[in-house]
C-alpha cells in the first residue's frame, strides 16, 4: 500500500473510532442512570442508553487505538504499551465524569483524565523523535492526540532507533 494511501486509510479509521467514541459518550450521558424512577420501562431504557454508550465507546476506543498503532509501527513495545494506557485511562475517566452528578467528583475524574492523555501525547512524540514540549496537545484531548498523529516520524529519529536496536 502507497505510504498516502496508508495515512488516509488510517486517518479515516481514526476519525471512525473518534466518531463512535463521542456518540458512545453521548448515550451514556443520555441514560442517566442516577434518575432510575419506580417505572421499569424507563429503568429499562437508562440500561440500554448506558449499555449502548459503553459499548459503542469501547468500539471507537478500540478503533482510534488501532489506527494509532498502525502510526507507531517504528515505536517500541514498552513506550506503546504507556501510549494505549493513557489513551484508555484517559477515554475511561472522561466517561466516569460523564456519569457523575457531583461537580467537584466531575472535575477530579477530568484533571485525571487529562493527566493520562497529556503523558500518553509526550510519550507518542519522544516515540516519534519531537520534544517532550509536544505533551501540550494533550490539553486538547483525543483532538490533541490526532495532531500528533499526523505529524511525520522524524527521519533522523527512525535511523536512530534502527542503527540502536539490535537487530
Amino acid at each position: 500500500m502507497s505510504k498516502p494511501w496508508r495515512y488516509r486509510s488510517v486517518l479515516i479509521v481514526a476519525s471512525i473510532g473518534l466518531t463512535l467514541t463521542a456518540v458512545g459518550l453521548v448515550l451514556a450521558y443520555l441514560s442517566n442512570p442516577s434518575r432510575f424512577s419506580i417505572n421499569v420501562r424507563d429503568d429499562s431504557r437508562i440500561v440500554w442508553l448506558f449499555a449502548a454508550g459503553v459499548l459503542v465507546t469501547s468500539v471507537g476506543l478500540t478503533a482510534f487505538v488501532a489506527a494509532i498503532n498502525q502510526t507507531a509501527v517504528a515505536i517500541a513495545p514498552k513506550a506503546r504499551r504507556d501510549i494505549n494506557l493513557g489513551i484508555g485511562g484517559g477515554i475511561t475517566f472522561q466517561v466516569c465524569a460523564f456519569v457523575e452528578n457531583d461537580p467537584v467528583i466531575i472535575a477530579g475524574w477530568l484533571v485525571a483524565a487529562t493527566l493520562f492523555i497529556v503523558w500518553a501525547c509526550m510519550r507518542y512524540a519522544q516515540a516519534k523523535g519531537y520534544s517532550k514540549a509536544y505533551a501540550a496537545f494533550g490539553l486538547l484531548s483525543i483532538a490533541g492526540l490526532v495532531v500528533l498523529i499526523l505529524l511525520p516520524q522524524r527521519a533522523n529519529h527512525q535511523t536512530k532507533q534502527k542503527i540502536s536496536s539490535p537487530t
